[in-house]
């Protein structure tokens, strides 16, 4: 009866881990998607906009802190930032500066540009948390 008991409890330590690991899973998944779908070439401009948008989103949402100069501070966790890259320049800039511009200033001049996603990288957790898109066609 003990032993039986003992093995009860065994399996439900293991079922609850493992529903726990599962909805940590699902979890992921959903975060990640909202940004993955940006994750291909030939992407415009306007899509650019689009994760930006969101990403500026999360991070607020997430209260994620901000340094000196105004960009989000990677807290290895819910973080993200979007990188944008144009190879006359060969400047990156980061997301910040585009969307403390203006995103309506950025539609307009680079909406119709093409870009591609060249890297995407994530938090240990497994969540997105760095994606970097290169203008490819003006």
């Amino acid at each position: 009866m003990f032993i039986g008991t003992i093995l009860v409890v065994i399996l439900i330590i293991f079922s609850y881990n493992y529903i726990q690991y599962q909805t940590n899973q699902r979890t992921v998944l959903k975060y990640n998607q909202a940004f993955l779908q940006f994750n291909k070439n030939n992407i415009y401009g306007t899509d650019i906009t689009s994760v930006i948008n969101k990403a500026v989103n999360t991070n607020e949402q997430n209260k994620i802190q901000k340094d000196d100069s105004g960009e989000y501070i990677s807290n290895e966790e819910n973080s993200i930032k979007i990188y944008i890259a144009f190879e006359e320049e060969g400047t990156i800039y980061p997301m910040e500066k585009v969307y403390k511009k203006s995103m309506q200033e950025f539609t307009k001049l680079f909406g119709g540009v093409k870009f591609n996603c060249v890297n995407v990288k994530y938090h240990k957790n497994g969540k997105v948390s760095e994606m970097y898109f290169q203008a490819i066609s003006y």
